[in-house]
């Protein structure tokens, strides 16, 4: 069970690190310094009785950090990048621009685990919308925001992959726009 007051602190300490900001422009694509996406850290774990990833394994040194444009992963792109397949925990984080005013719905979907933080505007803090870290097949989960067009919000993803097929797709939609990633 996650501790939202403590994930909120740690990752807002993770966004207090951060030497560049991670923004997405109104198609949905993302830019950090003229490169496209969202800062991806990936990390491997050793399974226990649980078949979960321990907390602790954000505080390990990842095993890679790039920017990752859309939030899509499978075994292919895991082994493309020279990650393992099994066991592994993605930690991405930035900021996406509000591509219109009123809701936009969120849609992850993944094999195995995912958490899905969003900032509240008025406070900043993280929210978490999306809390499904279970060793799972693929599934969908959504949520909507009223969004502001323009404004920057705080985005988290997390997702782990325990063993069989990865994978990994996140998208957003809004009025006039159908699923895009």
């Amino acid at each position: 069970e996650i501790d939202v007051a403590d994930a909120n602190t740690k990752a807002v300490a993770e966004w207090n690190a951060l030497n560049t900001q991670a923004y997405a422009n109104a198609n949905g694509t993302c830019s950090t310094m003229g490169a496209g996406g969202l800062r991806a850290q990936y990390y491997n774990y050793v399974p226990n009785s649980t078949r979960l990833p321990p907390p602790s394994v954000f505080e390990q040194a990842p095993i890679k950090t790039e920017v990752l444009g859309p939030l899509t992963l499978d075994d292919s792109l895991l082994i493309s990048k020279g990650l393992p397949v099994d066991y592994v925990v993605l930690n991405a984080l930035g900021y996406i621009q509000a591509p219109v005013t009123g809701l936009v719905t969120f849609y992850v979907s993944s094999d195995d685990g995912k958490r899905v933080y969003i900032s509240n505007t008025t406070t900043g803090l993280l929210v978490l919308k999306i809390d499904d870290w279970y060793n799972q097949g693929a599934n969908e989960k959504e949520f909507s925001l009223n969004m502001t067009a323009g404004e920057f919000y705080k985005f988290k993803l997390e997702y782990f992959e325990e063993s069989g097929a990865a994978y990994l797709n996140a998208m957003w939609s809004y009025a006039g726009q159908a699923k895009v990633n």
